[in-house]
């Protein structure tokens, strides 16, 4: 399996590599051609590797707790609210 994943990469690295060229010479349509087959090899590398998981990643992350409700603040004494524009007296 290793050796199948090692082969994809090389071929991605010399994939990466003409798709620059390509892109840069202003051959985008070629370019584009190169780089979905870069998708392709992705696509399998993935493949690969999530068909040897034999158990599910275990997160080491604590367990997320519920947020506690805000409390809303208690009104202040006196006068709250100020008309505006002020009065003049």
């Amino acid at each position: 399996m290793t050796k199948e994943i090692d082969r994809a990469l090389e071929e991605n690295h010399a994939l990466l590599a003409a798709a620059f060229e390509l892109q840069n010479s202003g051959r985008i349509v070629s370019a584009a051609k190169v780089l979905r087959r870069l998708n392709e090899n992705l696509k399998y590398i993935a493949g690969v590797i999530e068909g040897s998981r034999t158990q599910p990643i275990q997160s080491k992350a604590p367990p997320l707790r519920p947020r506690p409700t805000p409390i809303a603040p208690k009104p202040a004494s006196g006068p709250a609210i100020v008309p505006y524009p002020p009065q003049q007296q």
